[in-house]
């Protein structure tokens, strides 16, 4: 029995690899495209259930603060934080800041509050107290100017937060509160530090 000699130049691909396309193992079955199907559709809805989990949201959120603060926290260019009561420091100039989003993200969601806590009191008479330690957040937009400044305070003891000059206050639940203090607080200080090195 003699071999006959193939020349590979002459020979096209597909003739190479015959037993690659026609391997008798792969057969496409009813159940095999199911099953790619229902991946297919799982992974479709593990996709929008990611989404709608992750997503933002803002109703009461947006009642309470109104929309033109709504659209400053969303959009705001410049972010500015002074102090107001207790402890006091140098304007810190928040635009840029690393961290930035999630503070704006905390403030958005109406899932950071306890809304069984609000006051129909401002929050101007809670800063006014004498152990009170509060901050001024303002937001600005200078190049576009889509909304008027607008000032949120907030009282790192207790974590109510409010409109400057407005009429009510709610409390951020206590897992955020504790962060939100500990995050401002480490902006104050990292500022500190950065007039004190100069």
């Amino acid at each position: 029995m003699t071999d006959t000699f193939i020349d590979p130049a002459t020979e096209s691909i597909a003739q190479q690899h015959q037993d690659k396309y026609n391997d008798p193992r792969a057969k496409v079955t009813a159940r095999g495209i199911l099953l790619a199907v229902a991946v297919i559709l799982l992974a479709i809805l593990g996709a929008a259930g990611s989404i709608y989990a992750r997503r933002t949201r803002l109703q009461k959120t947006t009642s309470f603060w109104g929309q033109d603060t709504i659209t400053a926290l969303q959009l705001g260019e410049r972010i500015q934080m002074f102090a107001i009561s207790g402890r006091q420091f140098p304007a810190v100039e928040l635009t840029g800041t690393p961290g930035l989003g999630h503070l704006r993200r905390l403030l958005l969601d109406e899932r950071n509050y306890d809304w069984s806590a609000v006051s129909k009191s401002g929050i101007e008479q809670r800063c006014d107290q004498q152990d009170s330690y509060c901050i001024q957040l303002r937001l600005t937009d200078p190049s576009a100017r889509r909304f008027e400044a607008k000032q949120i305070t907030i009282d790192l003891n207790d974590g109510w937060v409010g409109q400057s000059e407005g009429s009510s206050c709610v409390q951020i639940v206590a897992r955020k509160r504790n962060a939100l203090a500990k995050f401002l607080e480490q902006l104050i200080t990292v500022q500190q530090r950065r007039l004190d090195d100069r």
